[in-house]
């Protein structure tokens, strides 16, 4: 017997690479007519009950910059959120499936889609989209979310263009400001993991602030206005950051 579930999972992904149709067909035109968002990130504070989530605000077309304070981090349920670097215009597709999906599955099966299923869907996405990416449209989400059905706690996982993921704690940094923000934010969590036992929400957010202000300085295609949210057992909540609150 068919599952109507997952028939219906089927039909969002193929009509998420049939929305991507149009996109232009070969890597010389890619960059002419496509929206790029930059510096993502995101840091496991609270002994991994919370995620702190951050990105910068810049979105460049053209080696221009095109939008400065453009939000890339998406809630996709009251519990996880999708933060987009690469062609926006693929990243908002797969934003938008994984909702209808999430909200088709849990209004048919009455209870929660596990943060495996989520994940897998990501997966599947990426991985039809392959070609799209050897195009030179690729797309690398960071997905956050509180894992309120088995592990009850906030988890980090990254997906490739070729749908391979991993699960990243106590952090990961994705976009061209991550050669920059990587090893900065590396010797930070390092330094707090060892002397604190964890990072605290308070460090975490001002880490995340030192990796966006830094990155803007070093990488001509990050800047503008930064958005932070922090992820955990009661969901998706914005932060607004006070200025200059140095890690």
């Amino acid at each position: 017997m068919d599952d109507p579930l997952m028939h219906c999972r089927g039909e969002l992904l193929r009509q998420g690479f049939s929305d991507l149709s149009g996109l232009p067909p070969d890597l010389a035109t890619v960059g002419q007519y496509t929206s790029h968002g930059t510096t993502i990130g995101a840091i496991s504070v609270d002994h991994g009950e919370r995620v702190v989530a951050f990105s910068d605000g810049k979105v460049s077309v053209q080696e221009r910059a095109f939008e400065l304070t453009y939000d890339k981090i998406f809630p996709v349920d009251d519990y996880s959120c999708l933060l987009i670097s690469g062609v926006l215009e693929v990243g908002n597709v797969l934003v938008s499936r994984l909702r209808t999906y999430i909200g088709i599955y849990e209004d048919a099966d009455q209870r929660s889609l596990t943060a495996r299923a989520k994940v897998n869907f990501i997966e599947d996405f990426q991985r039809q989209s392959l070609s799209l990416a050897l195009r030179g449209l690729v797309c690398m989400p960071i997905f956050v979310t509180y894992d309120q059905v088995y592990h009850q706690r906030s988890r980090i996982f990254i997906t490739t263009p070729g749908g391979a993921t991993s699960e990243r704690n106590p952090y990961c940094v994705l976009g061209s400001g991550s050669a920059d923000g990587d090893p900065v934010l590396d010797e930070l969590t390092r330094r707090e993991l060892k002397e604190q036992g964890t990072i605290s929400l308070e460090r975490g957010l001002s880490m995340a602030q030192k990796i966006l202000e830094r990155t803007a300085e070093k990488d001509n295609h990050s800047g503008g206005r930064p958005t932070f949210k922090i992820i955990d057992r009661d969901g998706v909540h914005v932060h607004t950051m006070p200025p200059h609150e140095e890690a």
